[in-house]
């Protein structure tokens, strides 16, 4: 699903000081037309009031709460679908805020349908841990790491992030590689974010009993998977004999195009011939 999205800043005005944070704790919100919704921003290290965008073409329909820095659009329209974000100055740099981003659907938002594995390699003391989101709608998703202290894993020394998202299937995965050797924590949980609603799924980074190869064992696929998987190889294998016979087709036809051309000229060529013979022999 297409859909055009513009961006619309809400500004705050105001003494900004030292230690500025923006927070917008929605990643989406899914709504239908002429439903209301608020749009929050928590923000630390300023004071001051929201100021909306004057050059947004929609302004109007945008009021901001008194005593907050919540945007709210009283009745929404299918124009309002865009990522709005709340920005700041700090010392002559605009700090924004993660965005939020808002669907005008007619469609109910889907929750995700979560799976979590380990892929282990004693090894080279590495661990990956893969936790999967899929199946859901909007398909925008955040996830976060924890380890059993329940402290938020980042980009370190002992941790690395990656992020892979496929569209076409509504699947966005997030792996965790794990140096076994300065990491000490011996299971992590991921958490799922989607519209407002969280889900968590713990994963242990504990080596299996009885493993002492660093062979990547994948993960059995469903049976629906399989299906699809089956179903889309006959799509592609239609397609592909379909472009073939095309081709043979067109060949052919060129080449009786071409023979009759030539067949043609030849004939052309004999009743002139025919036609001149007869005077030449007359003249001599």
């Amino acid at each position: 699903m297409l859909t055009t999205i513009y961006t619309f800043l809400f500004f705050l005005s105001g003494e900004t000081v030292l230690g500025l944070t923006i927070k917008q704790s929605a990643l989406s919100w899914t709504k239908t037309t002429e439903k209301s919704i608020s749009i929050k921003c928590e923000v630390d290290g300023v004071t001051g009031s929201l100021v909306p965008d004057g050059n947004h073409p929609e302004r109007d329909d945008f009021t901001v709460t008194k005593g907050s820095y919540d945007l709210r659009v009283k009745e929404l329209k299918k124009s309002h679908s865009a990522v709005y974000y709340c920005a700041s100055w700090m010392g002559g740099v605009k700090v924004f805020g993660s965005g939020t981003r808002l669907y005008v659907e007619a469609a109910a938002p889907v929750g995700p349908k979560l799976s979590a594995y380990s892929v282990l390699k004693p090894n080279n003391g590495k661990s990956i841990l893969a936790c999967q989101a899929r199946d859901m709608f909007p398909n925008l998703v955040r996830f976060t790491w924890n380890d059993q202290s329940d402290t938020e894993v980042t980009l370190s020394e002992k941790y690395d992030l990656l992020e892979q998202k496929d569209e076409e299937e509504a699947r966005v995965t997030s792996m965790l590689i794990i140096d076994q050797q300065k990491a000490s924590s011996a299971s992590y949980t991921c958490s799922v974010q989607h519209e407002d609603k969280h889900n968590k799924i713990k994963i242990s980074a504990e080596p299996l009993k009885g493993s002492d190869s660093d062979t990547v064992q994948p993960c059995p696929p469903q049976v629906d998977e399989q299906k699809h998987g089956a179903s889309e190889l006959m799509h592609r294998l239609y397609l592909f004999n379909l472009t073939y016979v095309s081709l043979l087709v067109k060949n052919v036809l060129y080449f009786c195009a071409v023979g009759l051309l030539l067949y043609k000229r030849r004939v052309e060529n004999n009743k002139t011939f025919s036609k001149t013979s007869p005077t030449s022999n007359q003249d001599k």
